[in-house]
């Protein structure tokens, strides 16, 4: 009965436990669906949060894209307005001008008057044509009572001159030289020399040249300069060129010895005006270009070498100048000091200088006013003779300022000067011209290599290389191979007592060391076989290096071979 009911509680219990676990399954798989709609949840929730980030990753990049494009169009409004700005002040200074030229046509006629009378009488030294009636009735009363015009009062005194009024005359005179002394000078050192007064003409030169000069006399240099040859006038005397050209040579001669460095630094830009002359850099040795880091020296020379030919040329087209070419630079000049602003005009003149320079600068009214500036105070200070010269000289078509003739009398005049500077431009690219150069080949480099005798360098070569395969076969160890040797002769000894078999073993070690170091030995002699061919390959490219050297010298002295003609140009000027 005991039995029964054990079996019967225990059928109750095994019920109950059937009846737990298909709880418990049902709970796993209630748990496993919550399990699965939490994993699609969080997927879900994944994805939307990705994509959340997305969006907002793509709406930071449109923003700064946006913030981007709106300060790249703030700046360019800010350019635009500064763009604005200036074109307004080109306006303006388009407006100014025209104000200026009304000005100097309707309120200046007395003055263009006045010039014309006098550039009649200048071009056909005809003096009959102009009366003093002629004059009065051309020229206002005004400006006739009062002048003020350096010009007119010249002209009055001419015309007193040639109606032998000599007190009239010499008033008017008197006038002309309190309005513009160094005009009226000029003026009137051209006008006798067109009537060939040689003896008066001096006169004025020597009132001109008694102080310096100022930077705004640079056509009176050059009408200096046309009085030193006979196409100024052909019947100007020796004795007047004579003295023109000793005031000259007193002005350059005085700039050059200033101080102690001026001769040194004019010969130097002399020398230096020559290189310019350079039309020819090519270097064609590829293997110097490529293997010697320094041979820009040698480029260099060579080219200067080759321009010897370019400086000849130069002398003898300044040089080759026809005597019987007859100088048009004294009607010029005499044109110029006539049309040159007196006083009264100086001011507007000034005026549409100064707007003329925005314009031609954009607009940039700071940069004109300082360009402005900078031209004035160069008028202003004491003129530079020799520097203008250099300018004048080595600048094509003398810098539109500069005649044939004058630059042919201005080489004559610095002879010495350019000798020297032809001497120091010869020396100069002939020290350029070094062998001892650096070296790099692969990984050998050379800081001082003699290009015309490259096996000096041949022991570096080896030294160097040889380094480097010691080096590489210092990092090859013998200590274990030598080590396996003495184990497996000794073990194999000792392993004798034991058991002979084991000797088979000891020799088996033994022998895998003797080959390891056999293999070890192998190694050190293809490191040494490879830097060998590496040195022979060096030697062999500096030996070819060598002989480009030679094939670049012969070029190199073949053109310094000029230098003896430019010596003997420049001595024959």
């Amino acid at each position: 009965m005991a039995n029964g009911d054990l079996r019967a509680e225990i059928a109750a219990l095994e019920s109950e436990l059937s009846a737990i676990k298909a709880e418990n399954q049902r709970l796993r798989s209630e748990i496993g669906a919550a399990v699965g709609a939490i994993n699609g949840a969080r997927n879900s929730l994944n994805d939307t949060t990705n994509q959340i980030r997305h969006t907002l990753s793509a709406s930071d990049g449109s923003l700064q894209r946006s913030h981007e494009r709106v300060i790249a169009a703030y700046e360019i409004q800010k350019d635009m307005d500064k763009l604005y700005a200036r074109l307004k002040q080109m306006e303006l200074a388009n407006k100014r001008i025209r104000e200026c030229n009304n000005t100097k046509y309707y309120d200046f006629a007395v003055y263009r008057t006045v010039r014309k009378i006098v550039q009649g009488i200048m071009d056909n030294l005809d003096f009959s044509m102009v009366t003093e009636e002629v004059i009065e009735k051309a020229v206002e009363r005004k400006q006739l009572e009062e002048p003020d015009y350096w010009l007119t009062c010249t002209l009055m005194a001419v015309v007193a001159w040639r109606a032998d009024q000599r007190e009239r005359a010499q008033r008017a005179l008197e006038r002309a030289m309190q309005l513009d002394d160094r005009r009226t000078a000029s003026f009137l050192l051209v006008f006798y020399l067109r009537l060939r007064r040689e003896d008066v003409a001096l006169k004025w030169f020597a009132y001109l040249t008694a102080k310096p000069l100022s930077g705004s006399e640079k056509p009176m240099v050059l009408l200096f300069f046309s009085m030193l040859s006979k196409t100024v006038e052909d019947k100007l005397s020796d004795a007047t060129r004579t003295k023109v050209n000793d005031y000259i040579r007193t002005l350059v001669n005085d700039a050059i010895t200033g101080s102690g460095n001026v001769r040194d630094s004019v010969i130097d830009e002399i020398a230096a005006r020559y290189g310019t002359f350079v039309n020819d850099r090519s270097f064609p040795y590829d293997q110097i270009a490529a293997l010697v880091p320094t041979h820009d020296g040698l480029q260099q020379a060579l080219s200067l070498a080759r321009n010897n030919a370019n400086v000849i040329d130069f002398i003898n087209a300044v040089m080759n100048v026809d005597d019987d070419v007859r100088n048009e630079f004294l009607k010029a000049y005499i044109d110029k000091i006539v049309a040159d602003p007196c006083a009264v005009e100086q001011k507007v003149y000034d005026e549409i200088e100064r707007n003329e320079m925005i314009i031609r600068l954009q607009g940039d009214v700071d940069a004109a006013n300082e360009a402005y500036r900078l031209h004035k105070q160069h008028d202003a200070a004491e003129f530079d003779i020799v520097h203008e010269m250099m300018a004048w000289l080595f600048s094509p078509g003398g810098n539109g300022e500069a005649n044939a003739q004058m630059r042919r009398n201005m080489l004559l005049m610095t002879r010495e000067l350019q000798q020297e500077a032809g001497d120091r431009y010869v020396d100069g690219y002939r020290r350029m011209f070094q062998p001892v150069q650096a070296v790099k080949i692969d990984d050998f480099e050379a800081g001082q290599v003699d290009l015309s005798q490259p096996q000096g360098v041949f022991g570096q070569v080896e030294e160097f290389y040889h380094g480097k395969a010691a080096a590489e076969k210092a990092q090859i160890k013998d200590i274990v191979p030598i080590v396996l040797m003495v184990v497996g002769v000794v073990g194999g000894v000792a392993a004798a007592f034991v058991s002979p078999a084991l000797i088979a073993v000891g020799a088996i070690v033994a022998i895998g060391g003797v080959g390891m170091l056999l293999l070890n030995m192998n190694k050190r002699k293809r490191i040494d076989l490879a830097y060998e061919q590496r040195i022979a390959s060096v030697k062999d490219r500096l030996t070819s290096l060598g002989a480009q050297f030679a094939k670049l010298a012969e070029d190199f002295h073949e053109q310094d071979l000029l230098s003896a003609k430019l010596r003997d140009t420049l001595n024959a000027l």
